[in-house]
């Protein structure tokens, strides 16, 4: 779906019983396949892999296909509610 539309949130919904390694393994994966799409790209685009492009090369990549973690923790959440 990531690939189909690269303007994408996905949201994890964490509470306080989670473990962290669990909650790790999550992020770990959905990095994983941020990566994978980014290397397909810019295979496809310039011929090499994501780990080899230059600077300029790696800005334009994750322009297309950022990952961006923002956590809102259970105390984060109730402060919103309040205000």
């Amino acid at each position: 779906m990531i690939r189909q539309n690269p303007n994408y949130i996905i949201k994890y919904h964490v509470n306080d019983n989670i473990v962290f390694s669990d909650y790790f393994k999550v992020l770990t994966s959905s990095k994983e396949a941020i990566d994978d799409l980014r290397n397909e790209y810019s295979e496809k685009k310039y011929s090499k892999q994501y780990d080899l492009l230059n600077y300029e090369e790696v800005i334009e990549v994750k322009q297309k296909f950022p990952f961006h973690v923002f956590e809102i923790t259970t105390d984060l959440k109730k402060k919103i509610e309040i205000e």
